[in-house]
């Protein structure tokens, strides 16, 4: 299978994130749509990380989510990182790495 490789990316791409979840042996899948970044938003994203709150830097990344019992909203992220901890730090992980990956490309 080729891939072209297109000079403008796609404005969203989905990438499948573990969410940890307490006194489990492994997370819980579940599928993240990110919006991309170029390089300068990104360096933006990364630079102001630490002004953000948890719930305004993962609405920054994500677009919507498949796998959660709760259609995605502002309100049903807040509650996914109030409830599990680990889940801002898991999306935010994953998306930076697969802009690495979409960058490595190019």
């Amino acid at each position: 299978m080729s891939i072209t490789l297109k000079l403008d990316p796609s404005p969203t791409f989905w990438s499948k994130v573990d969410i940890p979840i307490p006194g489990a042996p492994k997370g819980v899948e579940i599928e993240c749509e990110f919006g991309h970044m170029d390089r300068d938003a990104f360096a933006v994203f990364t630079d102001t990380a630490t002004a953000r709150t948890d719930i305004d830097g993962t609405m920054a990344i994500l677009r919507s989510w498949r796998g959660p019992d709760a259609a995605f909203s502002r309100e049903a992220v807040a509650k996914l990182l109030q409830n599990y901890h680990g889940a801002s730090f898991a999306i935010t992980e994953k998306f930076c790495s697969e802009l690495g990956k979409l960058r490595s490309g190019n």
